[in-house]
């Protein structure tokens, strides 16, 4: 059976930007995991991936090649995006016995490409682990292309949905591109950035671009000119006090997790001091983050220089489009950075100085605008000019999934973790999400090499999250 023309379609800019991401194996994948009220079995979870599956076929999407032409020189042009023709449980599923589920656990999630241009499957997959206590948790793997970490989150909680009304009837084919034939959209689901302005230029944003490009000394001119006239008690000093750098950038998913743990009641308790000082909690989280590491692996790297902190916010761009009930599946993030200089000891200076950068980002959306600048770009270029330098990686990034509100569900999500890599892209990852039993659990994400630095026998890594963990609870109370 050979897929309708209709249910196929060049990939987009932004998802040729992650296809050359994924198939080059910059990046592994990202991983939800939660846990269930209750526990799945083969049936179960067979029975509800195929309605799930047969009522959203965003998740029936790969990429196909469609020549031998180097995908280099074309820009990843030579693909296609089409709906697969079959998908069997097998293929996709997995279950696994585990002692435990900690950082090693998110680690080994980590190791699993997604597979590209390969027929019958699609781009996720789930492992099921059970742990020796009697545990279960569920583990959905993305790839990025087409889905982000809320589309990850809503995939997750679609499925809590049909898990609550599944038949206790094993199917070992969950999608069938004939059987389903009756219920596919007349079309194959477009792009999102087809349907929506959020990564749309303005012809002042390409102006821009092309001075910059073909006019690099007057366009450096005109920023060093303008600077002049900006006032900012926060601009670090780079020849004094440079950005954070360590190592040599190679192509190498592998990284290093580990899970920090807060109450509810930890967590409201800082909730309500960023209230009462009118921000949010993630410049919070994430100021205490840079300093800890400042005062640990930065330090230990390099006793002699203070290091400024290249940091990332992830902003879910669905935040722009309150008019849309149904949760929009495909990548609507981008990265807000913020630099920040040696971190002092008057926290709350920093933190209110970053949720104000990060709220002026939100509001005029110039990090989606950049991401709309990727149509000038060669991907396979970019990723490959990336490596064997010490400098480019972002020192810190901090992703926010929010808090799942409970439905009293047989299959509520009562825990969650999310993982995701570090790459050729950062150093160090802070992943957080929330839940309503489990509170807030945090994934740190952090280069190997960093867990080879030692200070009087004991892992550097180990004193930053005890540092971490003290300084979140203890700033508060100040």
């Amino acid at each position: 059976m050979v897929v309708s023309e209709v249910h196929r379609r060049p990939p987009s800019v932004l998802e040729r930007y992650y296809l050359c991401r994924g198939s080059e194996k910059y990046y592994s994948n990202f991983n939800i995991t939660v846990q269930y009220r209750s526990k799945v079995t083969p049936s179960t979870l067979s029975s509800a991936l195929r309605a799930m599956v047969s009522e959203n076929t965003w998740l029936t999407h790969n990429f196909y090649k469609l020549d031998e032409q180097d995908n280099a020189l074309v820009n990843g042009l030579n693909h296609e995006i089409r709906i697969v023709e079959k998908i069997l449980f097998e293929d996709v599923v997995r279950f696994e016995s585990i002692d435990v589920f900690d950082g090693t656990t998110i680690g080994y999630l980590n190791s699993f490409l997604i597979p590209m241009n390969v027929e019958n499957l699609p781009l996720w997959k789930i492992i099921v682990l059970d742990d020796r206590e009697g545990h279960q948790y569920v583990s959905g793997l993305f790839d990025h292309s087409i889905f982000d970490g809320m589309s990850g989150v809503q995939f997750m909680k679609d499925l809590a949905v049909q898990l609550e009304k599944a038949e206790d009837q094993y199917e070992e084919v969950i999608f069938d591109y004939v059987r389903e034939s009756q219920v596919l959209p007349a079309v194959i689901t477009p792009p999102i950035e087809a349907v929506r302005d959020l990564y749309s230029l303005s012809y002042l944003d390409i102006a821009k671009y092309y001075l910059s490009k073909y006019l690099p000394t007057f366009w450096n001119f005109f920023e060093r000119f303008k600077k002049l006239f900006e006032k900012n008690l926060f601009k670090p000093d780079f020849g004094v006090n440079p950005i954070f750098r360590a190592g040599i950038v190679k192509k190498d998913t592998d990284t290093k997790f580990r899970i920090v743990n807060f109450t509810n009641q930890q967590v409201d308790e800082v909730s309500q001091f960023c209230r009462v000082n009118d921000m949010t909690v993630t410049p919070y989280f994430n100021v205490i983050a840079a300093k800890c590491l400042q005062e640990t692996v930065f330090k230990s790297v390099d006793p002699g220089t203070e290091f400024s902190t290249l940091n990332l916010i992830a902003v879910n761009g669905r935040r722009y489009y309150p008019q849309y009930k149904d949760f929009l599946y495909g990548v609507m993030v981008c990265g807000d950075p913020v630099v920040l200089p040696p971190i002092s000891s008057d926290l709350i200076s920093y933190m209110k100085y970053f949720h104000k950068c990060m709220m002026e980002n939100i509001k005029s959306r110039v990090s989606f605008k950049s991401v709309g600048l990727y149509r000038f770009y060669n991907f396979w270029d970019f990723f490959s000019s990336k490596l064997n330098k010490r400098e480019g990686r972002f020192s810190l990034t901090i992703s926010n999934l929010g808090k799942i509100v409970p439905t009293n569900g047989k299959f509520d999500i009562e825990n969650m973790y999310f993982g995701s890599n570090t790459g050729v892209v950062y150093h160090f990852i802070l992943n957080m999400s929330t839940t309503e039993k489990g509170g807030l659990q945090i994934v740190f994400g952090s280069l190997p090499e960093y867990e080879e630095l030692y200070e009087n026998e004991k892992k550097v890594m180990d004193i930053f999250v005890d540092k971490f963990q003290e300084m979140v609870l203890n700033y508060i109370k100040k």
